[in-house]
């Protein structure tokens, strides 16, 4: 039996689901959610073989719950149950790891997916490979060129470059007029633009691409 926990917001579309899934002799979900928090939250009573994971949800979205879960439970496999509406989600969700992406309202090709990850594999729609396929050639191109791929506010760029001359939170929150909490907070968000966990690692990119000397 393969187990799958089913996290999104919509009553009406997890009711359908169940039905769909109800019809085949393997398949069972045995966690259902609303949100990220509620899945990590019942994820250790009994952990699934995969995950449906809506991007947009409240509280915790798809994207910050699939970075925790696959910390937590590396060998849980993940499919992102979405609309395809944000590229940069689609990235971003890649970029973590997951195995498949699946258009809400397309039955047939959930249950293909399932079936695909389940084994092993992976599983693309041609949506999701064009976006991809043209984010990675867009990355090549900037990469090549030395340009910096994300846009940077003037406040970004500040940030950016206190940091690399070893300012604290405390002092750069007088630099930019904002509370150390929220220089923090920006802090994590730039990780994130650039796509790395700490510092070092984004100040490697910031010096290649010219943010910083």
């Amino acid at each position: 039996m393969i187990k799958i926990a089913l996290a999104d917001d919509h009553d009406h579309l997890k009711k359908s689901v169940k039905l769909l899934l109800q019809e085949e002799v393997d398949l069972e979900i045995n966690i259902e959610a609303n949100d990220g928090e509620e899945l990590i939250a019942n994820l250790p009573l009994d952990i699934p073989d995969i995950i449906l994971m809506d991007i947009r949800m409240p509280r915790m979205n798809g994207i910050q719950a699939t970075a925790i879960v696959l910390k937590l439970y590396p060998s849980v496999k993940i499919i992102a149950f979405t609309q395809f509406d944000e590229e940069e989600n689609i990235v971003r969700m890649n970029a973590l790891g997951i195995k498949s992406f699946v258009l809400k309202y397309q039955p047939k090709e959930l249950i293909k997916a399932i079936r695909i990850v389940s084994d092993g594999g992976v599983y693309m729609p041609d949506e999701v490979a064009h976006i991809l396929s043209t984010y990675l050639n867009k990355s090549i191109k900037q990469a090549l060129t030395n340009q910096c791929p994300v846009y940077l506010q003037e406040y970004e760029k500040q940030l950016i470059q206190a940091i690399s001359e070893g300012k604290s939170s405390n002092e750069i929150s007088g630099l930019i007029f904002k509370s150390p909490r929220t220089v923090e907070k920006y802090r994590q968000a730039l990780y994130q633009k650039f796509g790395v966990k700490t510092k070092e690692e984004m100040l490697v990119l910031a010096v290649r691409w010219g943010i910083v000397s």
